[in-house]
């Protein structure tokens, strides 16, 4: 049996007039960016891929400090999916977090 083709979504496009992206849910698919998420609340983010140089996957913001141009992700679960040229920027707190939950990619992609 074929494997299903996978749904290919441009992230900036699904974010609202305000950069948010809420109560969605992307299972199966080609996650494109570029594009720099933040994780506001309840983001569950498993056994995905992540084509993307390790070094350039997360973006530390000081406590406090307003991000301009990302995409904020609430209530948000992306699962089993690909995501191509995404980065993910928090306070040092929700990196660490993140990063505890997930082994980090190889330069040419991982599963996570």
């Amino acid at each position: 049996m074929a494997t299903p083709a996978r749904t290919k979504i441009q992230l900036a496009l699904e974010a609202d007039e305000n950069g948010l992206i809420e109560g969605r849910s992307y299972e199966h698919a080609v996650i494109l960016g570029p594009a720099v998420v933040v994780p506001i609340e309840d983001v569950t983010l498993e056994f995905n891929t992540f084509v993307v140089e390790p070094d350039g996957l997360f973006i530390e913001i000081p406590e406090g400090q307003t991000i301009q141009g990302a995409i904020g992700l609430r209530h948000v679960t992306i699962r089993r999916s690909e995501l191509r040229n995404i980065a993910i920027a928090g306070t040092p707190k929700v990196i660490e977090e993140i990063k505890a939950r997930f082994q980090l990619p190889e330069p040419a992609g991982a599963a996570v």
